[in-house]
């Protein structure tokens, strides 16, 4: 065989063999390479995972008040910005928003209101025992003495205008709602004046709407009941400023 033939079928076979690898390479590289990109294009074109809300009945927008427990919406405790916080503490917008929560329907309002008149019931009576009456002391380590305070008129769940008028806007009973704006006015009139005389009436107010307007609806309202929501009216148009 020439030298020149020798060396032609050299190069060719070269060439064959090189071929054959940098092919194999290639395949090799596009075994790696096609499930990292079909990954990515998955990625990619996956829809975004919806995300899991719990419930969570202590955060604003569902928030539960425990009124049977507690005698004061201040002493509730709401998630607030990823904490645990007193409802005192809240501003007053979202105080505003937790009350709305926990009073968002009919039937919460109606709940609400059956415990609101049996703490009513409990202040008044006390009240009729003469336990407001009297003066009580504090012996301090001094051996001075102290009077103590006169609790009736605190910031008890009893006393809170707020919620009567939230209660108003859900009950879903056009009278119930006007009573129980009235009940809003004589309140505040009875803890920023101290008159006894104010939550009387608002307490007579409560019980007609808790008793009859929405438990016993047929039955009528009672003929004293009318007679004193009556002179609450009347009561609120003299004292609601403060004059008289």
């Amino acid at each position: 065989m020439k030298k020149w033939q020798t060396i032609a079928i050299g190069i060719t076979t070269a060439a064959v063999i090189m071929g054959g690898v940098t092919y194999a390479g290639f395949s090799y590289l596009g075994g790696i390479l096609k499930p990292t990109v079909a990954a990515a294009e998955q990625t990619a074109t996956a829809p975004a995972a919806t995300p899991i809300v719990l419930p969570n009945k202590y955060t604003l927008n569902n928030f539960e008040f425990d009124f049977r427990r507690y005698n004061s919406i201040n002493g509730q405790m709401v998630l607030y910005n990823g904490e645990m916080t007193s409802v005192a503490l809240l501003p007053q917008a979202d105080r505003t928003k937790a009350i709305n929560s926990a009073l968002s329907t009919p039937a919460e309002a109606a709940k609400a209101l059956g415990y609101i008149h049996a703490k009513f019931n409990e202040t008044l009576a006390s009240y009729n025992q003469g336990s407001h009456d009297t003066i009580s002391y504090i012996q301090e380590t001094d051996g001075t003495l102290t009077i103590v305070p006169n609790y009736l008129y605190d910031e008890r769940l009893t006393h809170q205008p707020e919620v009567y008028l939230r209660m108003a806007d859900v009950i879903g009973n056009e009278k119930a709602a006007k009573y129980l704006r009235d009940v809003a006015a004589l309140v505040e009139i009875g803890v920023k004046n101290e008159d006894i005389q104010a939550l009387l009436y608002a307490h007579r107010i409560i019980h007609n709407v808790d008793s009859f307007i929405i438990n016993r609806p047929n039955e009528g309202e009672e003929p004293y009941s009318a007679a004193k929501i009556a002179e609450g009216v009347a009561y609120i148009e003299k004292h609601r400023n403060g004059t008289a």
